[in-house]
């Protein structure tokens, strides 16, 4: 008896520490305002998804339709389904979307122990199908979503539109702190600031990949493909018609664009974030390819480490903005690339390449670098700090050097 008494107990004790940490990282509020959401959401705050569609089949073919697509979207690491119950009218399924992928590392004196591609966030929900002879109804109800974890305020879990606003808000909340408490001219400043609206910006692009990630899922059950069943007229047979007004909301390159990633104003309104017309290739007529003002497109090898320094190198010429980065190479000027050299010691360089010549620089600026990704980041900085803007200076006063003569523009 004692042995069955300490049971319940570890298992209350075990059920009341996971339930306190489930609503530790659960956004209960959006911790200020929603400024716009994407999930529609009904009186109660709940986000809901439903919908009436017409389907000239019985009852039995409609719900074997919709199990047919619902269970062969259970594919590891892109969706998790489950069946929770069925019946003669109606089918419950939970359905888990994994959304993204983050490269996550555990380093080791700058060398990495292991590098794992987890998802970025998870979208859960639980699926009703209704049907009755010639229509069904689909919901989708009991929504959660699950992001990894960030510093101060922000939660892990919620509703949709409430743990992302509560995400930004708590960023912008850490981000107006840092502004009012340091001087946002020193150039480590603008990069904790840049890291702060980068946050935002990723937080804000997740947002829309969640929410494009769910209506693709609807899509499909508005539009089941039926098989042929023996009691209905053959010719009514196919695919229910798409609905082609649906229009998905979008976030192009704009996101990323220099006013908003290097804004150091604390009172900076970040509520909602508009598409920015992509930055045109004009004619060159400043002598160079490389010339202030020009279209700059960074890429890096395909290794982990090698696009963490790319990324670094973005930050680096955005906060000084003498050149206009760009994420379409069509666009570009110029081309840089970051490599890391692993034969004998590792070394990190960069090429300058021109997309609409096809030339390219000799390896540039070597520095000792490793397999580290926080590595190639330090590295990356160290090269454009050190390398490439006394390069800019050497544009400014058109001494560029004889090496890089392949840029010129007569």
């Amino acid at each position: 008896m004692k042995k069955v008494l300490l049971l319940i107990v570890t298992i209350a004790i075990s059920y009341q520490v996971e339930y306190a940490q489930n609503m530790l990282h659960y956004a209960l509020n959006s911790n200020g305002e929603k400024e716009w959401t994407l999930f529609p959401e009904n009186a109660n705050g709940e986000v809901v998804i439903s919908s009436i569609v017409e389907a000239p089949f019985s009852a039995d073919t409609i719900l074997m339709a919709a199990d047919s697509y619902i269970t062969s979207l259970n594919a590891p690491g892109d969706c998790e389904v489950k069946t929770v119950t069925k019946s003669n009218i109606k089918n419950v399924y939970s359905v888990q979307l994994n959304v993204g992928k983050q490269l996550w590392a555990i380093e080791y004196l700058g060398s990495p122990l292991f590098v794992i591609n987890r998802d970025v966030s998870h979208v859960k929900f639980t699926c009703v199908i209704k049907a009755r002879k010639g229509k069904y109804r689909y919901s989708l109800i009991d929504f959660e979503t699950n992001r990894r974890t960030l510093p101060g305020e922000a939660k892990n879990d919620g509703q949709p539109n409430t743990i992302h606003w509560q995400r930004v808000n708590s960023i912008l909340r850490l981000r107006k702190q840092y502004c009012l408490s340091h001087n946002t001219s020193n150039r480590k400043a603008k990069e904790d600031v840049y890291s702060y609206n980068e946050a935002i910006a990723e937080e804000t692009y997740l947002y829309f990949d969640e929410f494009n990630t769910v209506k693709r899922f609807e899509e499909g059950l508005k539009n089941l493909t039926f098989a042929v069943d023996d009691f209905e007229d053959l010719e009514t047979k196919g695919t229910v018609k798409e609905d082609k007004d649906l229009a998905l909301k979008e976030i192009g390159d704009g996101i990323y664009c220099r006013e908003f990633l290097t804004q150091t104003d604390p009172n900076f309104n970040f509520s909602f974030i508009e598409n920015h017309a992509k930055i045109e290739k004009k004619p060159v007529t400043n002598g160079s390819l490389l010339g202030k003002g020009n279209n700059v497109f960074v890429t890096s090898g395909g290794e982990n480490y090698e696009q963490s320094g790319a990324q670094e190198l973005k930050k680096q010429i955005y906060i000084d903005n003498f050149w206009n980065v760009v994420n379409d190479v069509k666009s570009a000027h110029f081309v840089i690339e970051y490599h890391v050299d692993t034969n004998g010691k590792d070394k990190a360089y960069i090429i300058l390449k021109s997309p609409d010549r096809g030339c390219q620089s000799d390896v540039l600026f070597r520095e000792g670098s490793s397999e580290s990704m926080s590595e190639n980041r330090r590295v990356a900085k160290d090269i454009y700090i050190y390398h490439l803007k006394p390069l800019q200076k050497k544009i400014e006063t058109n001494k560029i050097p004889k090496t890089l003569n392949m840029f010129d523009v007569l």
